[in-house]
């Protein structure tokens, strides 16, 4: 992130992510798809009557492929908006939408499965120690095509920490970008390292 504020208040960024899939149940462990997402983008903070940060926003283009080439190619590029912000003291929204291009070549219908954006509602049942998520999706075809996925993080640390263990419960499709249009449901356990990206609306709501 940039250390210097743009115009309108606004602060520039990078980021870059990547989702492996791993077949553990084969022969020499295959990884069967790996999906890489850079990002450029500007964000900025929303405050309210009182001068405290309750919300969060971001402008983004983002472009998000599987690397591989001839029939096994899959990519899009999208630009992303997102906006955060708290619902009540141990309760956050985040909206996003975004306005997909550069996919017709490798993946023409990705978007009857992926949509034009997701719902994420995240809830602390224990501060920072118990916390429940869902996000939601719903694709441009008029079926069921589209997507859940909730989680639940506990944090088995006396001290707030960043580090969680989580049980994942997913149902879908478009979890990886080379069989998009296959309908997954698959229970996850893991080990979680959690962004703080948030921690400053989480700090005010514990004096809302």
């Amino acid at each position: 992130m940039s250390r210097n504020t743009l115009p309108w208040d606004t602060y520039a960024f990078l980021t870059y992510s990547q989702k492996s899939f791993w077949d553990i149940y084969k022969d020499s462990y295959p990884f069967d798809e790996i999906n890489f997402n850079p990002t450029i983008g500007v964000e900025k903070a929303f405050y309210d009557s009182e001068d405290r940060i309750n919300g969060w926003g971001s402008l983004v283009f983002e472009h998000e492929s599987n690397g591989r080439d001839s029939i096994y190619s899959r990519s899009w590029n999208r630009l992303s908006a997102q906006y955060s912000r708290l619902l009540g003291p141990k309760t956050m929204l985040h909206i996003r939408g975004w306005i997909p291009f550069g996919y017709k070549s490798g993946n023409p219908d990705l978007i009857d499965y992926v949509g034009l954006g997701e719902i994420k509602l995240s809830h602390d049942i224990i501060l920072d120690k118990l916390i429940f998520e869902v996000k939601v999706r719903k694709g441009l075809s008029n079926d069921a095509k589209g997507m859940i996925r909730t989680r639940l993080h506990y944090s088995p640390f006396k001290h707030p920490s960043n580090q969680y263990f989580m049980i994942e419960w997913f149902a879908g499709h478009a979890e990886n970008l080379i069989d998009y249009e296959q309908y997954r449901s698959m229970i996850r356990v893991g080990y979680v390292i959690k962004s703080n990206e948030f921690g400053i609306l989480k700090r005010n709501r514990k004096n809302l």
